[in-house]
């Protein structure tokens, strides 16, 4: 063994050290850090139905996964509630049957207004929904 290689092996051992050293502190300070943030909004987990149209459905998971019938075809999504209350929706799946015509229209302006969501208020066995432009829809606990 030469004496460089001596040295070194105790440099590399000093500066792993001080490197789990703050790793450690880092990981330690962070965990403390989210311990103590206020806790993210709750999802409106279970399954509702339009007040106006019970022919419309809303089925929420509690892992954020969204279906139901928006009165003739079934959607599906995923749902976020952000920490300060703002929902996002992830890009819809629907099926595509045909029906009567203010069926259909019906369904889509739900659909549409579901995509403009950014609201969801819980009370008691009432769900509503509100979109960026303020306008809102209630759901009931089915």
């Amino acid at each position: 063994m030469t004496r460089t290689q001596t040295v070194v092996r105790p440099r590399v051992a000093a500066a792993l050290a001080v490197a789990l050293l703050l790793l450690t502190t880092v990981l330690t300070f962070g965990v403390a850090g989210r311990v103590d943030a206020a806790p993210a909004a709750q999802l409106p987990v279970g399954s509702w139905v339009l007040e106006s149209n019970p022919a419309i459905t809303l089925d929420v998971a509690p892992d954020g996964h969204v279906s139901g019938s928006g009165g003739l075809n079934r959607y599906a999504t995923t749902m976020v509630v952000n920490a300060d209350g703002t929902v996002d929706f992830a890009p819809f799946m629907t099926t595509l049957m045909g029906g009567p015509n203010d069926v259909m229209a019906a369904e889509h302006a739900f659909l549409m207004f579901l995509e403009g969501v950014v609201q969801a208020d819980v009370a008691g066995a009432t769900l509503t929904l509100t979109t960026g432009d303020g306008v809102s829809q209630v759901f009931v606990a089915a």
